[in-house]
């Protein structure tokens, strides 16, 4: 295997993702893009103006979109009311969005924050 440089990296990436980098993209690729696309159908919408997550019309505080342990989804705006999760089926695919409860909600971050700490904690 032979390294590239940062130049050559980032040619490759711009010819890979060259349909989702076009300038006529006016939304942030991980945000709003993913959010109306997968969720769009279920009551969830990304507003590039505001950087925010809504749930029919209700700002969203905390998202979470947890399958076999990862996250597809995972969006928190302290400013934001609605605590949400995706409902999957067994086989994994989305069926819907539910209210969780704020102790639900808290669990989620103190999770992400232990994560985070771990990750942190690797590169030190």
């Amino acid at each position: 295997m032979s390294a590239i440089s940062e130049k050559e990296a980032q040619e490759y990436y711009d010819t890979f993702f060259a349909d989702e980098t076009r300038d006529s993209n006016t939304e942030p690729l991980e945000n709003g893009k993913k959010y109306n696309m997968y969720y769009g159908a279920y009551g969830i919408t990304f507003r590039a103006d505001e950087n925010a997550v809504y749930y029919n019309g209700q700002k969203v505080r905390l998202f979470v979109d947890e399958t076999d342990g990862w996250y597809p989804a995972f969006w928190v705006d302290e400013t934001g009311t609605a605590d949400l999760a995706v409902v999957r089926d067994s086989a994994g695919q989305i069926t819907g969005i539910k209210s969780i409860s704020k102790e639900e909600a808290q669990n989620y971050l103190k999770n992400t924050e232990a994560d985070a700490g771990d990750r942190k904690k690797s590169y030190d």
